[in-house]
């Protein structure tokens, strides 16, 4: 698709010494993406759409809390407070219910 969308707005491609000078962690996006897609496309068959999305919806917010709590990848740290674990974990708990019920 990045492919295609390049091809169609005539950009020219960054030349080797740009991409070389990407730091390591930034490549770990297209991988992840990458590994998202298929897991979702492989999943989603046998979970069903609403435990999958609840899934993918509940990780995000966990991840999220991670990241502000530790000021990962530059965030502004936030500390992960008694009502930011809460709404972890009734994500946590809606997730479990929509997967049983």
């Amino acid at each position: 698709m990045v492919v295609l969308a390049n091809l169609v707005s005539r950009q020219s491609w960054p030349d080797f010494d740009k991409l070389s000078g990407v730091p390591w962690w930034a490549w770990i996006g297209g991988v992840a993406g990458a590994a998202y897609g298929l897991a979702a496309i492989l999943l989603a068959y046998r979970l069903g759409a609403a435990t999958l999305m609840a899934s993918v919806v509940t990780g995000q917010v966990i991840a999220s809390v991670l990241l502000d709590h530790f000021g990962w990848l530059g965030f502004e740290v936030h500390a992960a407070n008694v009502w930011r674990l809460l709404g972890a974990l009734l994500m946590i708990i809606g997730m479990v219910l929509v997967a049983r019920f």
